[in-house]
């Protein structure tokens, strides 16, 4: 299907399942809400400093923890659209063993897609450091300095566009885990690596796609209709490439 054809249909998935799909939404909200405000109600009745970072500590690992069950679960939710026992789907990944393997990729996602922020963001960044502290320490003329600053700048900004499309390598990895829960976090990325190939920019460019209906978010109250609508239609494109 065509970019219009997955949206036009997603429209059509998410008929009268908006309110559901969005509960996912405000429940990892909440979740959050009340793992961030522990901290701050052991320090109201606690003055011990170790006591009161450990609390901040546990709260972080535990909020993450769960995070990551709640993200797998809605990963489900949006790819099983057609399934029976949506839902059931759903709540699988909230089972401690389950949320632990849900873990293990996203935590695996997040340090292979630093990996490649560092790398590609890291030359641009040290031509603008460099620029700057050649400025404080000796002085160079302004000229210098400008054509210094801009030219890290580009760098920096090309340096973020070829990462937003070499990450898309990963994007089957959470489909594919949801699919079949027996394979490692690894297997899931290796095979969203293979089955990606020569699709990276497609993907990058569906996903720019929903920019104008991602700037609505800042009314915060439309999020609630955008992120399912994003969610479910990146589930359908993926579903698309997987075939």
């Amino acid at each position: 299907m065509k970019n219009s054809q997955i949206k036009i249909f997603t429209k059509g998935v998410l008929n009268g399942n908006v309110a559901k799909s969005a509960s996912f939404l405000l429940i990892s909200m909440c979740v959050a809400v009340v793992f961030t405000a522990i901290p701050f109600l052991i320090n109201l009745y606690v003055s011990e400093p170790a006591i009161c970072i450990g609390a901040v500590a546990a709260s972080l690992a535990v909020l993450l923890f769960v995070r990551c069950g709640f993200a797998a679960g809605s990963n489900a939710w949006f790819s099983f659209y057609k399934r029976k026992n949506r839902a059931g789907r759903a709540i699988f990944w909230f089972a401690p063993r389950n949320n632990f393997k849900a873990f293990r990729l996203y935590a695996a996602l997040f340090f292979a897609k630093l990996f490649w922020t560092i790398l590609l963001l890291l030359p641009g960044v040290a031509v603008v450091f460099s620029f700057c502290y050649l400025a404080y320490d000796t002085g160079i003329e302004f000229n210098l300095f400008l054509c210094g600053i801009v030219g890290g700048g580009i760098l920096a900004a090309s340096g973020l566009i070829f990462r937003f499309i070499i990450v898309q390598k990963y994007f089957l990895a959470k489909s594919i885990l949801t699919e079949n829960p027996s394979v490692s976090a690894i297997e899931a990325i290796r095979q969203s690596c293979e089955k990606m190939n020569g699709k990276l920019k497609k993907t990058a460019f569906f996903k720019l796609s929903f920019t104008p209906w991602i700037l609505t978010c800042v009314g915060i109250v439309p999020i609630f209709y955008v992120w399912p609508y994003y969610r479910q239609s990146c589930a359908i494109f993926a579903g698309e490439i997987r075939k």
